[in-house]
C-alpha cells in the first residue's frame, strides 16, 4: 500500500510539474491592498495546491490526535471494566 501512495503521489506531482511548465504567463494577485509580485500561474497554482497539501496534512493531524486521545480514554475504560469484572468473579 505504501508503493501505491508513492505512486500517486510522484504521478500527481509529475502532473503538476507539467502544468507549472505550461502556464507560464505572468498574473498579479491582489488581496485588499496587498498585490503580489507578478508570477507565472503555473508558480501560483503550484503554491495554492502546496498550502492546500499542508493545510490538509494540519487537519488530519489534529483529528487523529484527537481519535488517540479518545481510543486512550476508551481502553482505560476496558480496563478498569475488566478489573471490576474480575473482582466480581472472584
Amino acid at each position: 500500500m505504501r508503493y501505491l501512495y508513492l505512486l500517486l503521489f510522484v504521478l500527481v506531482g509529475a502532473a503538476l510539474a507539467v502544468v507549472v511548465v505550461n502556464n507560464a504567463s505572468p498574473i498579479q494577485i491582489a488581496f485588499f491592498t496587498w498585490q503580489s509580485p507578478e508570477l507565472p500561474v503555473g508558480v501560483v497554482m503550484a503554491g495554492a495546491v502546496i498550502v492546500g497539501a499542508i493545510l490538509l496534512y494540519l487537519i488530519t493531524t489534529v483529528s487523529a490526535l484527537q481519535d488517540w486521545h479518545e481510543l486512550r480514554q476508551l481502553r482505560d475504560r476496558v480496563r478498569s471494566l475488566e478489573g471490576r469484572v474480575a473482582a466480581l468473579g472472584h
